[in-house]
């Protein structure tokens, strides 16, 4: 990994230019105080007399940070350093206060006990393999019995899985019947915890009837009644770009179907409730997948109180496979660490983080490093130790209570449109969910949304995946790289005017865009099929008219900057903000054969 290229921790808070920003304001609201007055007395924040404890600031309004702020920004609105998320929650530059404490805030409904299960899932290429491999795994800190394609397991195969523990825990949630695994949990002696079961999704929306589903449960409850045997899922959704607005909305609907179709079969929602576990993906958006989780369990307290009832719901999550790039994948590291600890900080009880190479077998570093991120979370930071971290944060306890009140509007218009499996089924949810990974993609193909190795700061060099149907945040950009490698391509090369402070900042900008295609461009090659000119604006005014007037005619001639309007005869400009994949597809193929004839 180039180390000298900045370390991604996708959509913080602040960035570099904030950071600088807030350093202005702290300096100017110091030099507000010019009279000396304010160093004497009980203020005094210099005096040798007084001890530490009498160190005291004084106290300025939040109109005096505003008017800082408005001055550090050089004439920008203050607006200007708000931002909006894709759920459309507004995120301020500063919080000063909590929002109002509802009545089922996340610190009355956290969990009694602090810290999670390490939940790495093993697999093989059949299951004395994957058993061999369970038997590390649990030397080495996975602390539940968690896999990969079991469902073919026998009976026997599941019974020695179990044995490995001499309290077994498992974690094992499936898209269809694991029979071998049903069978030897109904048959075993001891008491067995966890989660075991098919997924929400799979379950409410697949071929077999409910009752199929219902019986396997009514079963395990009576000889392992600790198990949770119902989970539902937001995973599935998460994969296809969905919002937090809509993954914890579909949660919600699943149980409420659920509920309704357990109650057809005997059990009431009590009953029903104690059976449920809730998984989601772990994104990057750090702050606001914190409040994810810390937001489900305020509505999830406030939808069980509904039918009368306070059960709790134990939590699973997975490090998100959407965000992972297939270039620089050393990157991905740094991902999954940042989506495990935001996971850990939300309180979850169960964490998978997956492999930064998706191909990546349990003997390989990636698998080793995977489970490691969860060691030092917990035994080197010591966050098993600490009930919700996150309460009190200004920023997050606002965004868990907006995203909280989204998620109920979201849900309860779900159910006025029908059950889950009715909107899965006529569609509605997908082109609900199809909106929002149009709105990600439209800004990771304009770099609004940076994916370091990939979008910025890329290599030339590229890894060319397989065509696959499976969503990522990168899509797009892995398809353009496909595209440069298997058909031929413009040459392209840039033109430099003026002097090197005339134009390398715009030249870097350019071979930063063709190197995310993994196209190499050369420097004034004048018989290159498409030529970009790179300068300042005032060298343009020079240079460029003269330019346009003696290029090939068979040439494109771009320019870097947003100055076509200027110089209407180019073909083009490139600039911040424009749709880099059609710019890049326009250059590198539009009418190239056409031109390759003439």
């Amino acid at each position: 990994m180039n180390k000298s290229r900045p370390l991604e921790c996708d959509r913080l808070f602040f960035s570099m230019e904030g950071f600088f920003i807030i350093l202005e304001i702290a300096h100017a609201l110091l030099s507000m105080r010019k009279n000396e007055n304010d160093y004497k007395g009980g203020s005094c924040i210099c005096s040798t007399a007084m001890n530490k404890r009498d160190i005291s600031f004084p106290v300025h309004s939040v109109q005096d940070w505003e008017k800082s702020a408005e001055a550090a920004l050089k004439g920008k609105p203050l607006h200007s350093i708000h931002k909006k998320t894709i759920d459309g929650i507004h995120i301020n530059p500063l919080y000063t206060d909590r929002p109002e404490i509802p009545e089922y805030h996340p610190a009355r409904t956290w969990k009694s006990q602090s810290g999670w299960k390490i939940a790495q899932r093993v697999n093989g290429h059949h299951p004395g393999e994957a058993l061999s491999r369970f038997e590390t795994e649990l030397k080495k800190g996975t602390e539940v019995i968690s896999a990969e394609q079991f469902e073919h397991w026998t009976a026997a195969d599941a019974e020695k899985a179990l044995n490995l523990l001499e309290n077994p825990h498992v974690y094992l949630i499936s898209k269809e019947t694991a029979a071998g695994w049903h069978e030897s949990l109904l048959s075993s002696a001891k008491q067995i915890e966890g989660v075991f079961g098919i997924d929400a999704h799979s379950s409410l929306t697949g071929d077999k009837s409910h009752e199929n589903w219902f019986k396997p449960w009514a079963q395990l409850d009576e000889s392992q009644p600790a198990l949770r045997t119902i989970p539902l899922t937001a995973v599935h959704w998460h994969n296809e770009g969905a919002g937090i607005v809509e993954e914890l909305a579909v949660v919600l609907s699943q149980a409420a179907e659920w509920v309704e179709t357990a109650e057809s079969f005997g059990w009431d929602s009590q009953k029903t409730f104690s059976k449920m576990h809730a998984s989601f993906s772990t994104g990057s958006s750090f702050f606001s997948e914190i409040a994810k989780i810390r937001a489900f369990r305020v509505l999830w307290k406030h939808f069980v109180s509904h039918y009368g009832t306070g059960q709790s719901i134990t939590i699973g999550s997975e490090t998100s496979a959407f965000t992972k790039s297939s270039q620089d994948q050393h990157v991905n590291l740094l991902r999954a660490g940042n989506e495990a600890f935001a996971a850990v900080l939300a309180g979850v009880d169960y964490l998978y983080t997956a492999p930064h190479e998706q191909s990546a077998d349990l003997s390989s570093q990636a698998f080793r490093a995977a489970r490691n991120l969860q060691l030092i979370l917990k035994e080197e930071m010591f966050l098993q130790h600490i009930q919700d971290p996150a309460g009190g944060s200004y920023y997050i306890e606002h965004l868990t209570k907006e995203l909280a009140q989204k998620a109920w509007e979201q849900f309860c218009d779900m159910q006025q449109r029908g059950a889950y499996s009715a909107l899965v089924k006529n569609g509605w949810l997908q082109k609900k969910v199809d909106e929002v990974w149009h709105s990600r993609n439209h800004d990771v193909r304009k770099r609004k949304t940076t994916i370091v190795g990939m979008n910025r700061y890329a290599e030339v060099s590229k890894n060319v995946t397989p065509a696959n149907n499976r969503r990522t945040i990168g899509q797009s950009w892995d398809q353009l790289i496909r595209r440069v490698h298997q058909e031929k391509t413009r040459s392209v090369s840039l033109v430099t005017m003026g002097e090197l402070k005339d134009y390398k900042p715009r030249a870097d900008f350019v071979k930063g865009v063709f190197a995310a295609a993994g196209v190499k461009v050369d420097e004034n090659d004048h018989k290159a099929d498409v030529l970009i000119a790179c300068g300042s604006n005032d060298i343009y005014k020079e240079h460029l008219p003269n330019f346009l007037s003696a290029k090939n005619r068979h040439q494109k001639l771009f320019a870097a900057g947003k100055v076509q309007d200027v110089y209407p005869d180019l073909d083009g400009s490139v600039y911040e903000g424009l749709d880099m994949i059609d710019f890049l597809e326009r250059v590198l193929f539009e009418g190239k054969g056409e031109e390759d004839n003439a």
